[in-house]
Formats: C-alpha cells, sequence, structure tokens
C-alpha cells in the first residue's frame, strides 16, 4: 500500500509530530512518500525552479497513493492543499492530529468520506 504523508515540518514542534508519524507508518512497512525528505528545497528562500520540482513531485506521489495520511495538528496550507487536491481524486484520506479540535479548519472536519 502506498501512503502519501502530508505534514508540515516548518518548526521543531510540527518536525516532532510529522518524524513522529514517519516512524509509526514506518513501523507499519507501508511504502510511504514523506514530502520532507524528498523535497528538492534545500534552503528557507527556495528558488521557483525547486518550488517548481517540489510542487510536481509531490502531486506526482499523491497521484500515486492508495491513501493520504494528513497531519491536521497545526495550520498548514500545504497540508490544505494537498487535502483538496486528494479529496478531488477520491481516495481514502486519513486524519492524524494530536487532540480532536479540528475549529481551525471547518472544511477538513467535513472533508472525511464515508
Amino acid at each position: 500500500m502506498k501512503i502519501y504523508l502530508a505534514s508540515g515540518w516548518f518548526n521543531d514542534e510540527q518536525m516532532h509530530v510529522c518524524t513522529s508519524l514517519e516512524n509509526f507508518l514506518d513501523g507499519l512497512n507501508f511504502d510511504v512518500f514523506k514530502p520532507r525528505l524528498e523535497s528538492k528545497i534545500t534552503s528557507i528562500n527556495p528558488t521557483i525552479e525547486e518550488r517548481k520540482i517540489t510542487f510536481k513531485g509531490n502531486i506526482t506521489n499523491i497521484d500515486c497513493a492508495d491513501i493520504v495520511v494528513a497531519n491536521v495538528t497545526f495550520k498548514d496550507t500545504g497540508v490544505n492543499f494537498e487535502l483538496g487536491y486528494e479529496y478531488e481524486e477520491t481516495k481514502t484520506i486519513v486524519f492524524a492530529k494530536r487532540d480532536t479540535d479540528l475549529t481551525h479548519c471547518t472544511q477538513i472536519s467535513v472533508l472525511g468520506r464515508s
């Protein structure tokens, strides 16, 4: 099973949650695409070319994934975009959050399909 992990990693707290999810999924022996490790962005001021390459790689890997696991612990526009894109693909989305309060994004709270 191929999984795309949608998660921010742009500060210490996000990095902690992201790496915890990576380790958990790795322990289940899934094929996990981790944008944090695959990104072509190497600085806090990426070039337009680095952004384009990373974006295309992420879209390709979302398309190839059976499931998207989305870390919605934090407000993150990248994760929100990935969720919206995946929702249109009608694939399974699994939400990961440290608590159950989803009030920071009402769209996320109704994204799941039954």
